[in-house]
Parts: structure tokens; C-alpha cells; sequence
């Protein structure tokens, strides 16, 4: 059950900052995109973002996986949980990138982030599985 509820947090968390991280760089690089549903508006805004905006989704792509992964392990005491929050991270990077326009270096940022993300959230903090404390052991003549 913890392992479920530590994916479960681990991706939420990573939703929301991948979320956040989107809401930044619209903040500061507005898109004048006034239709989401118009795809010529909407491909036309990101084949013109500035480098700025790429850069903050790239960083947020990258910190969802490492507080979303860090987290799944965190809770779950497991460590290859890091791994699910990363691997939607990589999945919604590759989505956006064959979508739309946008320039190769950020091809390679946007699937190398998330990655890195869940690599550096692996071996942060002590191993879950050696922070367990030992049972202890009982002499086979205890009884004697």
C-alpha cells in the first residue's frame, strides 16, 4: 500500500510542479494565445517562444521528476518509484516535442531533464531498503 500511495503522491506532486513551472514561464513569456483549441495558434506560439520560456520548461520538467520521484521514494520506501513520476515527466516531454516546433536543443533538454530528475532523487537521502533497521536474531537454543 505504500508503494501505491508513494507513485500516487510522487505523480501528483509531479503534475503540480510541472504545472506551476508552466504558469511561471507564461507569466513572464506571455503566448497570446487567446484559443487553446486552435492548433495553428497554439503550434504558431511555440515555434515562437523565446529561449527564456524554454528554459523554464525544461527546468520544470526537471524538477518534477526530482520532487515528484523523490517523494515516490520517500514514501513508498522504495527506490525504483523515483522512476514513475520521471517516466511521465519523459512521456509529456515527448508528446510536446513531436506536437510541435521546437528547436532541437530543447528535443535533447526536455527528454534528458526529467531523466536526470529521477537520477539525482534515486540517490538522494539514505537508501530505503538499508535505513531499515535489522530484525533481530534469536539463538536457534534459546529454549535450551
Amino acid at each position: 500500500m505504500r508503494t501505491f500511495l508513494g507513485i500516487l503522491v510522487g505523480l501528483i506532486a509531479a503534475l503540480v510542479v510541472q504545472a506551476c513551472s508552466d504558469i511561471v514561464g507564461n507569466l513572464l513569456y506571455p503566448t497570446g494565445v487567446t484559443d487553446m483549441f486552435n492548433r495553428a495558434q497554439v503550434t504558431e506560439a511555440f515555434a515562437n517562444r523565446p529561449v527564456g520560456a524554454l528554459l523554464i520548461t525544461v527546468a520544470g520538467y526537471f524538477l518534477a521528476a526530482l520532487i515528484g520521484g523523490w517523494l515516490a521514494r520517500r514514501i513508498s520506501a522504495q527506490g525504483w518509484t523515483v522512476w514513475v513520476p520521471a517516466g511521465l515527466m519523459v512521456l509529456m516531454a515527448i508528446i510536446i516535442v513531436f506536437a510541435y516546433p521546437l528547436p532541437a536543443w530543447t528535443w535533447f533538454a526536455s527528454l534528458a531533464a526529467p531523466l536526470i530528475g529521477g537520477l539525482i532523487a534515486r540517490h538522494l537521502g539514505p537508501d530505503p531498503v538499508a535505513a531499515a533497521p535489522a530484525a533481530e536474531e534469536t539463538p536457534v537454543d534459546a529454549d535450551l
